[in-house]
């Protein structure tokens, strides 16, 4: 993996620990103007993006991003339901693990 594309990685990881942590449902930024990796892939059909590469698919499908933004539609439908912020924050780590198992060998 380049440095750029480590770089992109590890400010993925970053906002998805952010948005695993949010107060509000609100609060939580989605979508590819929020990803670093999608401002980098995205563009070009996620070609060389390691999550694509991973799951063998383009825009994060078969990844846990999927659950995650289910759960997180839960929530903002009922902000109130301890269950759903639950479930999202749950998704929202599956997300984090999955990211960070896209590191290369070696690296932290």
């Amino acid at each position: 993996m380049n440095e750029t594309t480590r770089q992109a990685l590890e400010a993925s990881i970053a906002h998805w620990r952010t948005a695993a942590e949010v107060k509000a449902p609100g609060e939580a930024p989605f979508g590819c103007a929020n990803c670093a990796l999608c401002r980098l892939f995205r563009p070009v059909d996620c070609d060389g993006c390691p999550v694509a590469a991973r799951s063998g698919r383009l825009t994060c499908a078969g990844t846990p991003y999927g659950e995650a933004i289910i759960e997180h539609h839960r929530w903002i439908f009922d902000p109130e339901d301890a269950l759903a912020e639950a479930a999202y924050r749950a998704a929202a780590r599956r997300e984090i693990e999955f990211l960070e198992s896209l590191r290369e060998p070696g690296e932290p």
